[in-house]
């Protein structure tokens, strides 16, 4: 029954992220939602409501949540939460101080005449570019919450991008759970390397 309830675990973070809801609400939610499942059924029809969980109880999975959940939001000292702000504010001071394209203009005017000079200049300045630009959008993400009639409004996916990555994914999911058609193509060739390289013979019996 453990199984059981993790792949309705995993069917609810697929449904709720697929519905549009945001992913700080949709992962506990799903997980609060699995934990109480479980619970009911085991109280229903074992009589006890830590029946079909593999260790411990509800509200000690409860409480474990909670506790990863203020250790990961509530702990002022941890160095990630402090450095997600300076690299929000790093971005925002190259972009609006034009020192990335200036950059990018000196470092092609400095390695022009050396062979590939325009692209080590768009590698290293590359970086920097896209810490100036894109994190207006992650500045908005992670510091100014949209209102909830803009936010519905959003889609991740639309029909023209579901059109051309279904089947894509299709396609990926066939190769991982059945590789056999794919593997068989090129079985005849892999062995006649094995062949050259090291005097495999496919007929010889194993000991």
């Amino acid at each position: 029954m453990e199984l059981f309830f993790l792949a309705v675990l995993i069917v609810l973070m697929i449904i709720a992220l697929g519905s549009g809801y945001p992913v700080a609400f949709a992962l506990p939610g799903s997980a609060i939602l699995t934990i109480a499942l479980a619970a009911i059924s085991g109280q229903i029809f074992a009589g006890d409501p830590a029946a079909y969980f593999a260790q411990g109880g509800p509200v000690q999975w409860l409480s474990a949540g909670v506790t990863n959940f203020r250790g990961v939001y509530w702990e002022v000292e941890r160095d990630t939460l402090i450095a997600i702000p300076l690299f929000i504010f790093m971005g925002i001071m190259l972009q609006r101080s034009k020192i990335a394209e200036d950059l990018l203009v000196t470092m092609a005017q400095l390695f022009g005449p050396v062979p590939g000079g325009l692209g080590i200049s768009v590698v290293v300045v590359g970086a920097l570019l896209a810490a100036a630009y894109l994190l207006g959008m992650f500045r908005r993400v992670a510091l100014g919450p949209a209102s909830v009639g803009q936010r519905y409004k959003i889609w991740d996916l639309g029909r023209r991008e579901l059109a051309a990555i279904l089947p894509l994914a299709v396609f990926v999911f066939w190769v991982g759970l059945y590789p056999k058609p794919f593997l068989n193509i090129i079985h005849v060739s892999v062995e006649h390397l094995l062949q050259q390289v090291h005097g495999y013979d496919p007929g010889a019996k194993r000991p």
